[in-house]
C-alpha cells in the first residue's frame, strides 16, 4: 500500500528504540513515502534523529527546497555548525540504523551525520543531492553497500574529526569529487567503486589522515585521486584507470604513504607530484599512460621506492623545476620516451634502479639538473644509456 506523509516541519525522532519500517513493497513497487519541503528555511532537516537507538527501514524520503531565492549555504570543509539543509540528520550519540531506504534532497545533503553519532547505514539509494553523505564533528558512521549518485558537490564528504568506515559502496557522478576527505578526519574508505564523475574520483585535503584502501576508480573522471593541503593519508591497493588528467596528483604540502596502487591509461602523467608535496611512494605500478609515468616538479620531494613505471608514451620518470627526490629500486622499462628525464635545476639521488628497454636514452639530463647516480643498471634501449646536454653539468656518477 502506498502511503505519502507530507511533512512541512522537521520531524524529531527522540524516543529511544523507535522503529519506522515500511513492510515489503507491493507488486507495483509502491512503498511508504515521506515528503518534505521548505520555504525560506535553508538549514533544517526533514528527519532529525537524536535517539540513541532508532531504526528506519524500507522508506522513501524526499526533501526539497521550494523557494528559488533561498539557497542552502555552502558547507565549508572545516565547518562544524549544525545548520545544513538535509533529508536526514543524525546527531548526539545516536546509534541509529538506516537500511534499504531511498533518499533524495535537492540542493541539500541526503544524510548528515554529526555530533558523536555512531550510526550504521546500509543498502540505501541516495541520489539527486548536493552531497549524498556528510560525516562530520566527531562522528564515526559505518556506511556500507549503498549506492550514491548524481550529487552536485560530492557523493560522500568526511570532515572535522570524523572517523568511521565507508566500504563496499558505489559512488557515481559527484560534481567536484565522488569521495572527499577534509578537515582532520580519519575516516577509512575501503573497497568502494567509483564510476563516472565530472571532477576527481577521490579528493584528500586539509589535514586529513584518511585511509583509502582497495577502491576502484573507473569511468570518466578528471584526476583519479588528488591529495592537497597538509593531508597525510594512507593510500593503499587502489586501482585507477583511464583518467582524462592524471591518475594521481599530489600537491600543496601534502605528505602521505602511497603503496601498491595500480594506475593505468592516464592522459597526462600517471602520477604528478608538485608544489611542496613530499610523499612516500612505494610498490606502485604506473603504466600505459599517454604522458610520463611519474613527474616531480616545482619544489616537490619524495621517496620513490620499488615501483614499476612501464609502457608509458613519454618518460618513465620526469623531474623538473627545483624538485628533488630519492629514487630507489624502481623498474623503469618499455617506455616510448626516455627512462629518466631531468631538466631545469632538478636534482635527486638514483640508486639500485633498473632502467631497461626504453625507446630513448636511459638517463637524459639537461639545463642545470644535477642527479646523483649510484648502482643503477641500464639495459637495452634504442639510444645511449646516458645523455647529457647541460649548461653547467654537475652530475655525480658512482659505480
Amino acid at each position: 500500500m502506498y502511503c505519502c506523509h507530507q511533512e512541512p516541519a522537521t520531524l524529531h525522532l527522540r524516543a529511544n528504540g523507535l522503529v519506522l519500517i515500511s513492510e515489503a513493497q507491493a507488486a507495483d513497487g509502491s512503498s511508504c513515502v515521506i515528503v518534505g519541503s521548505r520555504e525560506g528555511c535553508c538549514s533544517t532537516p526533514l528527519l532529525h534523529i537524536e535517539a540513541a537507538q532508532c531504526t528506519l527501514s524500507n522508506l522513501q524520503i524526499e526533501h526539497a527546497l521550494c523557494v528559488a531565492s533561498c539557497r542552502p549555504r555552502e558547507l565549508g570543509t572545516n565547518d562544524s555548525e549544525l545548520g545544513q539543509f538535509s533529508a536526514i540528520r543524525i546527531s548526539g550519540e545516536s546509534q541509529a540504523l538506516i537500511a534499504r531506504c531511498s533518499i533524495s534532497c535537492r540542493q541539500g545533503c541526503g544524510i548528515d551525520v554529526g555530533g558523536s553519532a555512531r550510526p550504521t547505514i546500509h543498502n540505501c539509494s541516495v541520489e539527486a543531492c548536493s552531497d549524498g553523505f556528510i560525516l562530520r564533528d566527531s562522528s564515526a558512521a559505518t556506511v556500507r553497500q549503498n549506492s550514491v549518485r548524481n550529487c552536485t558537490s560530492s557523493c560522500i564528504k568526511s570532515m572535522n574529526h570524523a572517523e568511521g568506515t565507508v566500504y563496499d559502496n558505489s559512488f557515481e557522478n559527484g560534481g567536484h569529487a565522488c569521495l572527499l576527505a577534509a578537515g582532520s578526519s580519519s575516516t577509512s574508505f575501503i573497497n568502494n567503486k567509483i564510476g563516472d564523475t565530472k571532477g576527481c574520483g577521490i579528493r584528500l585535503c586539509d589535514e586529513t589522515t584518511a585511509i583509502v584502501e582497495g577502491n576502484h576508480v573507473n569511468g570518466h573522471h578528471m584526476n583519479g585521486l588528488e591529495a592537497g593541503g597538509s593531508s597525510n593519508a594512507m593510500v593503499k591497493g587502489n586501482t585507477i584507470k583511464g583518467s582524462s588528467g592524471s591518475g594521481m596528483i599530489l600537491h600543496d604540502s601534502s605528505n602521505g604513504v602511497f603503496v601498491n596502487n595500480d594506475i593505468s591509461g592516464s592522459v597526462l602523467a600517471g602520477v604528478g607530484i608538485r608544489d611542496r608535496a613530499d610523499p612516500i611512494f612505494t610498490g606502485n605500478r604506473v603504466s600505459h599512460g599517454a604522458g610520463s609515468g611519474i613527474v616531480l616538479l616545482d619544489e616537490a620531494k619524495g621517496v620513490i621506492d620499488d615501483n614499476r613505471f612501464f609502457k608509458n608514451t613519454c618518460a618513465g620518470i620526469g623531474i623538473k623545476g627545483n624538485a628533488c627526490g630519492l629514487f630507489n629500486k624502481n623498474t623503469v622499462c618499455d617506455n616510448a620516451g626516455y627512462g629518466v628525464w631531468m631538466q631545469d635545476t632538478a636534482s635527486g639521488t638514483f640508486q639500485n634502479n633498473l632502467v631497461e628497454n626504453n625507446s630513448k636514452a636511459g638517463f637524459a639530463v639537461r639545463h642545470q639538473a644535477a642527479p646523483t647516480l649510484h648502482s643503477n643498471r641500464i639495459i637495452g634501449g634504442q639510444q645511449v644509456g646516458f645523455f647529457y646536454l647541460s649548461l653547467s653539468l654537475d652530475v655525480c656518477v658512482c659505480m
